[in-house]
């Protein structure tokens, strides 16, 4: 389900990623006999059941991870660019290259979001970058508010003002 998952992740606006989200909340009501009127993000909390799009997230940082790590094959470590926020400190954590996009396609794909997610989440935690069990790294993702909380929608270089005083220049 993980690697499924990272690869429809490009339906999590769409409908599809929708119904899938409704059936993983008609299966906690089944399961732990909930009134079929309460809501959706009722019945997720009652259950401690995390919602779908947190398992994405969690696939694609670990699989992100697993390309840090060397521990994919090559075609698929090819994919990702590391590179040092200064080249003159060795403090910092290494970040992933995002990509450049100028359409909705390459936005969804599963390079972008993962580089984005990547620098999002290690910026705040560089603990994370470190070769630990992916369990582990799992519970640590949990407990992290910025990666519940993230979300994908981020602007391009390409494709937005530079003069805004809230972008971010990396």
């Amino acid at each position: 389900m993980t690697y499924g998952l990272i690869l429809w992740g490009s339906c999590c606006n769409s409908n599809l990623f929708r119904s899938l989200e409704s059936l993983h909340c008609r299966a906690a009501r089944l399961i732990f006999n909930l009134p079929k009127d309460m809501a959706s993000v009722d019945v997720l909390q009652r259950a401690q059941w995390p919602t779908l799009f947190i398992y994405y997230k969690s696939a694609i940082f670990i699989c992100f991870h697993k390309a840090f790590h060397d521990r994919l094959p090559v075609t698929l470590i090819d994919l990702i660019s590391k590179k040092r926020a200064t080249t003159y400190s060795t403090r910092t954590c290494v970040s992933l290259i995002v990509p450049c996009f100028n359409m909705r396609y390459m936005k969804d794909s599963v390079a972008f979001r993962g580089s984005v997610l990547w620098n999002a989440v290690t910026n705040n935690c560089s603990a994370l970058t470190k070769n630990v069990p992916y369990r582990d790294l799992r519970l640590k993702l949990k407990s992290l508010v910025n990666f519940n909380e993230f979300s994908f929608k981020i602007m391009s270089a390409s494709t937005c003002n530079f003069r805004k005083d809230d972008f971010v220049y990396t």
